[in-house]
């Protein structure tokens, strides 16, 4: 009984062709591993991030008056991510409003119907983050 690799070198150029084909055929598997591969492993980080991200969003009061230690999250590199990025996303927040107040007055416009216009980036990020008097 002959070799694949013989039946393939009687092929001639056949079986260049052939070889070139099962190649790509590697290749893509390879690929489509890699890809199924790097969604599992997304998924399960998304849905550990998220759930940390919820149980931190649920105690950031206690978090940041100190009634929650910080040795508690800080030795954890994971959870010292989550908690900083949520800080960084509240006084960029805060910053935000602050900044929409002051220049709110400024951002009118009056458009040639009669009526009071504001900036599109202006609307869009006072109907996100509506402006309230608690800030």
């Amino acid at each position: 009984m002959e070799s694949i690799f013989r039946l393939i070198h009687k092929l001639g150029h056949a079986g260049i062709v052939l070889k070139a084909i099962f190649a790509a055929l590697v290749a893509d598997g390879l690929l489509l591993a890699f890809i199924l591969l790097r969604r599992s492993y997304r998924k399960r980080y998304f849905a550990k991030r998220d759930a940390r991200v919820f149980h931190f969003r649920a105690v950031w009061e206690q978090l940041i008056s100190g009634k929650i230690p910080y040795l508690a999250w800080r030795g954890k590199i994971f959870d010292r991510r989550v908690v900083e990025s949520l800080a960084l996303d509240a006084q960029a927040l805060d910053r935000f409003r602050v900044a929409t107040r002051q220049n709110l007055g400024n951002s009118r416009l009056v458009g040639c119907d009669g009526f009071v216009h504001f900036d599109s980036t202006l609307c869009l990020w006072q109907t996100l983050f509506p402006l309230d008097s608690t800030h």
